[in-house]
């Protein structure tokens, strides 16, 4: 019985050093941190209305940091129509927060998550 236990203790160990190991990555949450700074700084600045700027957070907050984002995801979290989901993705473009991506379609975006930021 002894025996047994100690191989159990000794598997339960290597499990525990092993999850330490992962750690947790939170990059992306730090990410989505920097571009909703960004964004509120730019609308302080006059660069964006606050509508845009609370329409532009729920899609930043509502998409992974590789997403590929597409007027059809932006219409799925706004509720909105295909000509205001477009604006919506124009001006995220001109404001830095999305980049477009080639090879996967015209209208295809990812965020733009840099130093820059």
């Amino acid at each position: 019985m002894s025996a047994s236990f100690e191989s159990e203790t000794t598997e339960n160990a290597s499990i525990q050093n092993d999850f330490a190991s992962i750690g947790r990555n939170d990059a992306s949450i730090h990410d989505k941190t920097a571009l909703i700074g960004k964004l509120k700084n730019d609308e302080k600045a006059g660069k964006l209305s606050n509508k845009d700027s609370i329409d532009i957070e729920a899609i930043i907050e509502n998409v992974d940091i590789k997403q590929v984002i597409s007027s059809k995801e932006v219409m799925g979290i706004l509720g909105c129509q295909t000509t205001k989901a477009r604006k919506i993705l124009k001006t995220m473009e001109q404001q830095g927060i999305i980049k477009a991506i080639t090879g996967k379609g015209k209208g295809k975006y990812i965020l733009s998550i840099s130093q820059e930021i």
